[in-house]
C-alpha cells in the first residue's frame, strides 16, 4: 500500500511539473507572438523612416537643381546650406534607425509605442524644418 501511494505520489508530482511546463510553453508562446508582432512594427516603422529620407533627399536634388540656376554666389550658400540640413536629417534618421534596431523586443508594447510615436513627431518636425529653410532660400533666390 505505502509502495502504491509512493507511486501515485511521484506520478503526481510529475503530472503537476508537466502542468507547469505546458503552462511556461504558452506564456512562452504568447510572449514569442508579441516580440514578433514588435520586430514587424519597428521594421514597418524603419521602412518609413527610409521612405522620408528618400523623400527628402528627392526634395533637396529639385532644389539643388533650382540652386544651379541662380547666380554662383546665392547658389553656393543655398548648397551649403542644404548639404548642411541634409547631413543633418541623415544623421539624425540614422540614430533613429539605429535606435529602433537597437530596440530590446522584451520593452513593453506601451513603451515601444511611444517611443515610435516620438521618433514621428521628431522626424516631422525635422521635415518641416527642412521645408522651412527652402521655402526661405527660395525667398532669398528669388524675391518678389
Amino acid at each position: 500500500m505505502r509502495e502504491r501511494l509512493a507511486i501515485l505520489s511521484t506520478h503526481v508530482t510529475e503530472l503537476e511539473d508537466l502542468y507547469t511546463a505546458r503552462e511556461d510553453l504558452i506564456k512562452s508562446k504568447e510572449v514569442s507572438t508579441k516580440l514578433q508582432r514588435g520586430v514587424c512594427e519597428i521594421e514597418a516603422e524603419n521602412h518609413q523612416l527610409q521612405e522620408l529620407l528618400e523623400v527628402a533627399e528627392q526634395k533637396l536634388q529639385q532644389t539643388l537643381q533650382i540652386a544651379e540656376m541662380l547666380p554662383k554666389g546665392e547658389a553656393e550658400t543655398v548648397d551649403k546650406l542644404f548639404s548642411e540640413s541634409k547631413k543633418r536629417l541623415q544623421l539624425y534618421l540614422k540614430e533613429r534607425m539605429a535606435a529602433l534596431a537597437e530596440k530590446s523586443p522584451r520593452r513593453s508594447g506601451k513603451k515601444q509605442l511611444e517611443e515610435r510615436q516620438h521618433d514621428r513627431d521628431q522626424l516631422r518636425l525635422n521635415l518641416e524644418t527642412l521645408r522651412a529653410e527652402q521655402d526661405q532660400t527660395r525667398l532669398r533666390a528669388f524675391p518678389s
